[in-house]
């Protein structure tokens, strides 16, 4: 129990830090500066997976189920941004 939370706490920080990156993104592209995506190529399953294993330990009266096919191909994109889309999607499900 106390790994999970410990987990759960890391995977909260990392998010807030790209929480905060984002903001200066904002500020910078304002300024017309250009972002960076940090684009690789990465398993969707694998993400929502994580996402899903994170929302489950603490949402514990809700049931959660990642239900994809095997043959899904890899993406290539920003995974943490889109990890942060996917973690929102998940959240907002949970609360409304």
């Amino acid at each position: 129990m106390r790994r999970e939370i410990h987990g759960v706490i890391s995977s909260e920080c990392q998010r807030l830090r790209r929480h905060i990156q984002d903001l200066l993104n904002v500020s910078r592209f304002e300024q017309g500066i250009r972002v960076h995506l940090n684009t690789t190529q990465f398993d969707l399953r694998e993400l929502v997976r994580r996402v899903v294993e994170r929302e489950a330990a603490l949402a514990r009266k809700h049931h959660f189920r990642v239900d994809a096919p095997d043959d899904l191909p890899l993406v290539v994109a920003d995974e943490a941004r889109l990890e942060e889309v996917a973690f929102n999607l998940v959240s907002n499900a949970i609360k409304y």
